[in-house]
């Protein structure tokens, strides 16, 4: 991220006032001018890489990780190394395993400049992709790399957890690859550098078979006070003394890359500071940059989404629980640091808390100042009463969105009202629109249940009503049937009291014959005796008949008597029927009212939510028309940027065609340079040994004294 004087390459310019100027760089790639604070990671990663092992750097966002790969990628090239660093989020998450796995292999290809794998990947389109993706590398090692070491950066490995499909195999791969080291000596040349916003019980729940374990962790932490003094130079033109500008930063972001090099970036277009007014400058920057408008500055708004995002969370890391934990820091209590505790690294990897070391141990520490006063108390509060909203959330979420995660009733109206004073995430406004339709239906099958139930009890009153009508048209023939035995038996009395009247008579009429006969003597009385004998028989006879009668008079009443026995009892329980019958019709229009209140109540709510539910409705056509011209603007912008992507291949391509021949040309010039050299040299040799032979003759012709004219000559001829 941020470079002291001689962390980068040389400059190829050999006048300094040539190279650029030096900035302050907090986002985007690192440019060679930018400052660089160098931290023990510097040292240790390039180190760790060079040496053929395995490594991982998973920390918060904006802690310079980026910055940190791309040096370390520099020095390793220096060194004869070939770097691919891919972007996970570049590859995608939307397809097809295989897919993802193809993606990834041709992006390490291209990076290493390798052929495409297009025909090996369908040659061995039978081997399933995680093993084709090992195998590729395999060949790459093998064939076109010839003997040189590799090594490999996947960034943003987080990336893998959006995937829809397991990628477990994925870090097998890695995991066998360094494995096979032992018997494969073409994989010792293979590193891989693994780097994200994570923990390795995110990407991989087994502790055997993840790649973790057997790679080294790099250590990236914030800077230290003694580490900023290589960012003095960028700020000495300010007039004001550096390190006091310095100290003040650090006390506000206590060494955190991203929002130290803002903060100097931010003094660096400042007008001269005044030497003492340093500390006022410096408040009044933090103030600016990042306490005016928090939620406005990408890191501070990182952390507060990932805070309260649903789609963030894990187990044990509830919002109650990073809550609760927040607010007990910014008390200011002791907080002993838990490496195993969820809540903790939630917190961390959002950037908001970090590791001290202190006399007690290592304890948990708010992140610096900046994150104190932005997200304070009454920021935390705020989220504590929507924490039930983001709660319901994640569970729904967990749960792939099932209808009974979803709020109803009073606790679907609270959230509701929130919603009105609160804005919503994507993941709470569906949540809510959710769980309102799905209230909404539960509310319109119930009124069609209470409906279907008030025509089944109006079906049953009705019937009540029949069953009541009958068993008064029933009680009303029995009222008869019983008048009319009444009569009968009335009838049946007369005519036993007739009939003993007759007998009483008869008798009365035999006692009166006998005494006449006494008086009249015996032949009258004879006479008389037979005549009371036949009138006596004929008595008998009607006394007889007359009992007859009486038997069957009194058999008709016992008949009558057990109908009118029976017909009471018939009665009885008609009127016993008629009570239940009157109970339940009482108790059924009771339960009608009942329900006729609840549909009261249903209409009521439905229709004092109509508004609600219409502006629902509207905003859900508004967001669906935006999301389609979002997806049609993302999908111009695909296209576009695809476009671009192969534009920049190619013109890359040309750039490497161009750069070869300029290579080759260079080289032949070089050659042809040494030719002209070699071929210089030797004219000087031949004029070297020319220039002796003449000297010869001359020092010959001083020795003897005596040389002629015309065989100097002859000599300097020769």
């Amino acid at each position: 991220m941020m470079v002291s004087q001689d962390a980068l390459p040389p400059s190829s310019a050999s006048d300094p006032r040539d190279a650029p100027p030096r900035r302050f760089q907090f986002t985007g790639s690192l440019l060679e001018s930018s400052f660089y604070v160098e931290r023990p990671a510097d040292r240790l990663l390039p180190e760790a890489l060079l040496d053929g092992r395995y490594c991982h750097i998973l920390a918060p966002r904006q802690i310079g990780k980026s910055s940190l790969r791309v040096r370390t990628a520099r020095t390793l090239a220096e060194r004869g190394i070939r770097c691919a660093s891919v972007d996970l989020t570049a590859v995608g998450t939307a397809g097809s395993e295989d897919e993802w796995f193809f993606g990834l292999t041709e992006e390490i290809s291209r990076r290493l400049r390798a052929d495409d794998p297009v025909a090996f990947w369908e040659e061995h389109r039978h081997v399933a992709p995680a093993r084709r993706f090992g195998d590729c590398l395999r060949r790459l090692l093998k064939t076109e790399l010839g003997s040189q070491r590799v090594v490999i950066f996947l960034d943003e490995i987080e990336a893998v957890r959006l995937a829809s499909f397991g990628l477990e195999d994925f870090f097998l791969t890695i995991r066998a690859l360094h494995e096979e080291r032992s018997e494969d000596a073409d994989l010792r040349r293979l590193t891989f550098c693994l780097i994200g916003v994570t923990t390795p019980n995110d990407l991989v729940k087994n502790k055997t078979v993840t790649p973790f374990n057997i790679s080294e962790a790099i250590p990236l932490d914030d800077f230290t006070r003694t580490e900023l003094d290589a960012l003095a130079p960028g700020l000495d033109a300010l007039g004001a003394q550096a390190s006091a500008l310095l100290d003040t930063i650090y006390a506000w972001t206590d060494g955190h890359p991203y929002m130290t090099m803002r903060a100097c970036a931010a003094l660096a277009g400042h007008a001269r500071v005044a030497v003492g007014a340093e500390h006022a400058t410096v408040d009044e920057v933090m103030r600016r940059e990042f306490l005016e408008r928090p939620l406005e500055d990408p890191n501070l708004n990182y952390a507060a989404r990932r805070f309260e995002d649903a789609s963030f969370g894990r187990p044990g890391a509830m919002l109650t629980d990073k809550i609760l934990l927040y607010r007990s820091l910014l008390l200011g209590e002791d907080v002993a640091a838990d490496t195993e505790s969820a809540v903790q690294m939630e917190l961390r990897l959002c950037g908001m808390v970090k590791d001290a070391r202190t006399a007690a141990g290592r304890e948990l520490k708010l992140r610096n100042r900046i994150f104190s006063t932005a997200l304070d108390m009454e920021w935390l509060k705020s989220k504590g009463e929507r924490r039930f909203i983001a709660e319901a959330v994640w569970k729904w979420i967990e749960s792939g969105r099932d209808e009974d995660a979803l709020l109803r009733g009073v606790v679907l109206e609270d959230a509701l009202r929130l919603a009105k004073t609160a804005p919503l995430s994507d993941d709470e406004r569906a949540f809510l629109d959710a769980s309102q339709r799905r209230e909404t239906a539960e509310l319109g099958l119930k009124r069609a249940s209470i409906q279907t139930e008030v025509r089944q009890v109006e079906l049953e009153l009705a019937e009540i009503a029949e069953d009541k009508a009958r068993v008064e048209r029933e009680k009303e023939q029995a009222e008869q049937e019983r008048a009319a035995l009444q009569i009968e038996l009335t009838e049946v009395r007369r005519r036993q009291f007739e009939a003993e009247e007759k007998r009483r008579q008869i008798e009365e009429s035999t006692r009166l014959y006998k005494r006449r006969l006494l008086l009249i003597g015996l032949p009258i009385a004879g006479m008389l005796l037979l005549g009371s004998i036949a009138l006596g028989a004929l008595a008998q006879d009607a006394a007889q008949q007359a009992r007859v009668e009486a038997d069957k008079a009194r058999d008709q009443a016992e008949e009558a008597r057990a109908q009118a026995e029976e017909q009471g009892r018939r009665q009885r329980a008609l009127e016993e029927k008629n009570s239940r019958l009157e109970a339940d019709l009482i108790a059924r229009e009771g339960a009608l009212a009942q329900k006729r209140d609840e549909e009261a109540k249903v209409k009521k709510y439905i229709e004092e939510n109509k508004d609600l539910v219409d502006r629902l409705t509207l905003e859900k056509k508004s967001l669906q028309t935006s999301l389609k011209k979002a997806t049609e603007e993302l999908a111009r912008s695909k296209a576009e940027r695809a476009q671009e992507v192969q534009e920049a291949i190619v013109a890359q391509r040309r750039l490497d065609d161009a750069r070869l021949a300029a290579e080759k040309t260079r080289d032949a010039a070089i050659v042809a340079r040494d030719a002209a050299i070699t071929r210089e040299q030797q004219c000087q040799n031949r004029e070297a040994r020319r220039q002796t032979t003449c000297s010869l003759p001359n020092l010959h012709g001083r020795e003897q004294g005596t040389a002629q004219p015309g065989q100097h000559i002859q000599q300097n001829h020769d």
